[in-house]
């Protein structure tokens, strides 16, 4: 804009599209304090700004007074005379139907029909550019927030993105894969999911042994998402009955809570857990974020874990059900 108009003076608003006041402002040869008297007093008794608003399309201030009302009028001589903008040019930031903010333009000198017409184009463009960075902003928060609900996620999940060539492992696939013994390395995951269908969905039960040493299954569902690019991978480990928590461990539990972390560990889900031992739900899930509390774990899966890379021993089955 400058090198097409040399304007002495401008700014660039957004504005939030429900209150019309600025969410940011990028301003050249504007002092701070010119800005915040514009705020304080300025904005709600700009001539300018309301017709801008109101009709969507650019405008100056001879357009819509004598330059000897401009100069005369209190917002003139309260605003803008610090900075002497004896003329304001101002366009809306436009993306379609939607208005964005505003450029604005303060100069001593008169506009032309040809700058007045420029600063609405560039208003244009800088809309549909604002609106580009505002849904780019959108899409990688809300990639964000689908990144932490994949992590916190109690199901074990991969996701295989073939077209960028990238895999990420929740937590909780983690948590299952480091209680298999070997699965820690690449081979074995690249194995596992080459087995899956290359289209639609997939279901395998694939023996595994234990970190512990001790035989088990791993089921694995795949299912490709509708561009074909991207498998998500669930896997459900199938722990053997007889594993349980370690002596010391155990040990650290009140009888009850032995009770629930031991139903847990067998896949017993907390209605269950509540059923088999006359408990509510509410019980059941404070007696298991107890027992994590004490275990330095946060999740079932956590928990699965803790169990399955561990040898068992004799020590465990007080207060536990047979």
């Amino acid at each position: 804009m400058d090198k097409l108009i040399v304007p002495q003076r401008s700014a660039l608003y957004v504005l939030d599209t429900t209150t019309r006041r600025p969410t940011h402002v990028a301003a050249r040869d504007v002092s701070d304090y010119f800005l915040a008297v514009y705020e304080e007093v300025g904005r709600d008794r700009d001539p300018v700004l309301h017709h801008v608003l109101r009709h969507r399309t650019a405008i100056d201030s001879d357009s819509l007074m004598s330059r000897r009302a401009w100069l005369d009028a209190a917002y003139y001589r309260e605003v803008l005379r610090m900075h002497r903008v004896n003329v304001a040019l101002q366009a809306p930031l436009l993306s379609g139907a939607d208005l964005l903010g505003t450029l604005n333009v303060g100069d001593v000198r008169r506009f032309d029909a040809g700058d007045i017409a420029l600063i609405g184009a560039l208003g244009r463009l800088a809309g549909s550019m604002l609106q580009a960075i505002i849904g780019q902003n959108a899409a990688l928060r809300e990639r964000d927030q689908l990144r932490t609900a994949l992590e916190l996620s109690d199901e074990a999940i991969i996701v295989t993105d073939h077209h960028h060539a990238r895999r990420r492992s929740n937590a909780a696939a983690r948590a299952v894969l480091d209680a298999i013994d070997g699965a820690d390395e690449p081979a074995f995951l690249e194995d596992l999911l080459s087995g899956t269908a290359p289209r639609g969905n997939s279901v395998m039960r694939v023996p595994v042994t234990l970190a512990s040493g001790d035989p088990s299954e791993l089921h694995v569902r795949s299912v490709r998402c509708d561009d074909r690019s991207v498998m998500l991978t669930y896997l459900r480990l199938e722990v053997p009955a007889k594993l349980a928590l370690p002596a010391h461990l155990a040990r650290a539990l009140s009888p009850r809570e032995r009770q629930v972390t031991e139903l847990a560990i067998r896949g017993l889900h907390d209605a269950e857990i509540a059923d088999q031992l006359y408990l509510s739900k509410h019980t059941v899930k404070e007696y298991l974020r107890n027992a994590y509390k004490k275990l330095s774990i946060s999740s079932r899966l956590e928990l699965v874990s803790l169990v399955a890379s561990r040898p068992t021993d004799a020590a465990t089955s007080e207060g536990l059900p047979t």
